[in-house]
């Protein structure tokens, strides 16, 4: 029986599932063998595409990945309105108001790139109202106020405009709902929404262009030869490639590993004076060449080092 690697897996989700469906599919397949699987964000059922499933030891950067900017592209429909803002359940609204001119349409869509976006999360989400999630209320019919929250979008563009729908491609900090953000921009132009379909294309570095089916994944996590030439496949030690580095020292990284609390300060004032927490809010530690842990800038506490690893080989 083949060991199980520490990694992550690019993977396309198919519509009707949801994100943990596919994490049951990993854990099916391992079923016997003492496997942690995780992934990096959650897609909605009716949406398709990229879905980072991490293995093992990966697991324990979950967090950090979901944090990651986030590329779509999908449909959206004018017009019509649900309560989940998708076609996952019935029709509540309707307007013969709908966009007609492209160039109308994409002057309103670059609108939100160019200034804050406090954005309401939707009652069809995860987000938790005094410990519950809202999409258990909504299912009953409850619509509770809910507090605006800030994202980013970085891109947002519209490709073309027919009678069935309006395609686009968007960029967004982690956290954004793309269903909401379209049902935004229909009332900026006096109008209504739902998001017909949706596709997720980039997670941080990563791209659906790599990613490969459920099964195709699984088979070869159960194989004796994951190369890194594997484009679906992250090694655990790969993961951290993308942060910006700050060297540690044998020594440094020893007293850290013993829980040297006046090293950890070091450490967290070296990365003080090296880097920009507004460009660079995390970073993997490094010790001859090898990601030993991560550092987190935290809002008024500073760099803090979040994740000490050993025996990266």
């Amino acid at each position: 029986m083949s060991e199980i690697v520490d990694g992550a897996f690019l993977v396309t989700k198919p519509a009707g599932i949801t994100s943990f469906d596919v994490i049951r599919k990993f854990q099916f397949a391992t079923k016997g063998r003492k496997t942690k699987f995780g992934h990096t964000g959650t897609l909605d059922p009716f949406a398709t595409g990229l879905l980072i499933v991490l293995v093992g030891r990966a697991v324990k950067l979950s967090s950090y990945f979901t944090q990651m900017d986030k590329t779509y592209r999908g449909t959206i429909r004018f017009g019509s309105k649900t309560s989940s803002g998708d076609p996952t359940t019935t029709i509540i609204e309707t307007s013969s108001t709908i966009p007609s001119n492209l160039d109308a349409l994409k002057l309103a869509a670059k609108s939100f790139t160019q200034a804050d976006y406090w954005q309401i999360p939707p009652m069809y989400s995860s987000v938790k109202k005094n410990g519950r999630p809202l999409y258990q209320l909504a299912r009953k019919g409850i619509e509770i106020e809910r507090e605006p929250r800030l994202r980013k979008i970085h891109d947002f563009t519209i490709s073309s405009l027919s009678e069935t729908g309006a395609k686009f491609k968007a960029s967004c900090s982690s956290g954004t709902y793309i269903r909401t953000l379209a049902q935004d921009l229909a009332e900026k132009l006096g109008s209504i929404a739902l998001l017909e379909q949706l596709e997720r294309t980039e997670i941080g570095p990563y791209s659906v262009e790599s990613a490969v089916s459920i099964e195709d994944a699984t088979e070869l996590l159960l194989s004796d030869d994951i190369s890194s030439d594997e484009k679906c496949f992250v090694p655990f030690i790969d993961l951290f490639s993308h942060w910006p580095k700050l060297q540690i020292s044998d020594e440094q990284y020893l007293k850290m590993a013993h829980g040297n609390k006046k090293t950890f300060e070091d450490v967290q004032n070296l990365a003080e004076t090296q880097f920009d927490y507004k460009k660079v809010p995390l970073l993997s530690l490094v010790r001859a060449q090898k990601p030993i842990g991560l550092a987190q800038y935290q809002p008024e506490l500073g760099w803090k080092i979040v994740k000490i690893f050993d025996n990266l080989d």
